[in-house]
């Protein structure tokens, strides 16, 4: 189950770095326009701003929703029923023999 499980998440992994990558590019480019005097109050720069947060708050509303996604299709394949799980998920007790 470990390893299936590995497997599920590893293109949620991927998505992400790939998008929180985009950001940083995203901030080099910012950067690169505040060192020249032309960009520094430019309307450009504060729109490449506002959207690096769009991007970030993307990436983690994707790993959030893939990753949840991913969790309950697992559930749904598992031969326990969810109803065992509901004390782990809550935060109520532990679970032996997952």
């Amino acid at each position: 189950m470990q390893i299936g499980l590995s497997r599920m998440f590893d293109s949620v992994d991927r998505e992400v770095g790939d998008r929180i990558r985009q950001s940083k590019e995203l901030l080099h480019l910012i950067n690169t326009l505040l060192s020249q005097d032309e960009y520094k109050d430019s309307d450009i720069l504060k729109i490449q701003k506002g959207y690096v947060f769009v991007s970030l708050y993307s990436s983690l509303e994707y790993c959030l929703t893939a990753s949840v996604s991913n969790f309950l299709e697992l559930l749904k394949s598992s031969p326990r029923k969810p109803m065992h799980y509901k004390n782990y998920l809550l935060c109520q007790g532990k679970i032996t023999n997952i």
